[in-house]
């Protein structure tokens, strides 16, 4: 059997060793009027594409990665994007929220095809730094120091 763990608001976190356990304890559970079911929410990751032309419009970014570098075989390939970091004359640096295995990929090529140009992907990482003592994981707006 798998793994257990007691959450918030009599919540119980099940992890099985397959996917055909999930399946089956899914099956099963649902037959229940008492229990609700619900599959954990994946952690999308974020990347940083550097150098995307100006003239790739948002909407058209996902299926020009997925399409252009041959990544159209992955299985539920997820991309938001999140904002624009830096504008240029003619490019600019796009945040963008991706699914693991995507990412995994995109990692690996360092360099992406958009267009006529080639982007590199890197992991975009924030860290929250505190200005007046500069301390981790909060601002100066919520300081103890």
């Amino acid at each position: 059997m798998g793994k257990f763990k007691n959450l918030a608001n009599n919540a119980l976190l099940v992890q099985c060793k397959s996917k055909i356990d999930s399946d089956i304890l899914e099956k099963e559970l649902s037959k229940l009027r008492t229990v609700t079911v619900e599959r954990p929410k994946r952690n999308l990751q974020t990347l940083l594409l550097m150098f995307v032309p100006k003239e790739i419009e948002d909407v058209a970014i996902k299926d020009t990665i997925l399409q252009q570098n041959n990544l159209s075989h992955i299985e539920d390939p997820t991309i938001n994007i999140k904002f624009s970091k830096r504008t240029f004359e003619d490019s600019r640096h796009v945040v963008i929220e991706v699914s693991p295995n995507l990412r995994r990929k995109l990692v690996a090529l360092q360099k992406i095809k958009l267009h006529w140009n080639m982007c590199k992907a890197e992991d975009f990482v924030v860290v929250t730094r505190c200005l007046k003592c500069l301390g981790f994981a909060h601002t100066s707006r919520f300081c103890q120091n």
